[in-house]
């Protein structure tokens, strides 16, 4: 991987948002799904099941597109923290403790310090939990417009890759 996508995978607002316009697909499911009712009559009209398959075949191969790029980052991520990168580099998550110390006096002592590989291996798999609900979601979108159709999302996706 060359220094320049390594450099963007270490940097969390780009990951976020290459990830959110990814999802794009995810979030207009239910506009796919309804997209043959607006077709003009010239146009031949694809069936419920063509359309249904059609969808989800888009949406494995977005799955699968945001699969690798977690992968790669995840993989860049571990290198950087493999490295050993020193301890000057880490970073308060806070300055300040998160509870008074007029309330809390152990609040201090509870500083947590992190280095920003760390922060990005922790957005990752957030990244990669948020993923799983996504597809549930979305599953259920196409499972509800596309009735018998499909089982498991996660099944079905692991044979088509």
């Amino acid at each position: 991987m060359n220094e320049e996508k390594r450099g963007l995978c270490l940097n969390i607002r780009y990951l976020k948002n290459v990830l959110r316009k990814a999802r794009k697909m995810d979030d207009t499911i239910q506009l796919s799904l309804n997209s043959a009712k607006w077709e003009s009559p010239s146009q031949a009209r694809e069936s419920q099941e063509q359309r249904c398959n059609r969808v989800k075949q888009e949406l494995f191969r977005g799955w699968l597109s945001r699969d690798n790029f977690l992968k790669e980052c995840i993989s860049v991520t571990e290198e950087e923290l493999s490295k050993g990168t020193p301890s000057s580099n880490t970073i308060p998550i806070s300055e300040k403790p998160l509870v008074s110390e007029r309330l809390d006096p152990y609040a201090k002592e509870q500083e947590i310090k992190i280095t920003p590989p760390e922060e990005v291996k922790m957005t990752l798999k957030s990244e990669q939990t948020v993923e799983n609900i996504i597809r549930d979601q979305t599953w259920e979108t196409l499972t509800n417009a596309c009735p018998g159709m499909f089982g498991n999302w996660e099944a079905d996706y692991n044979k088509a890759k």
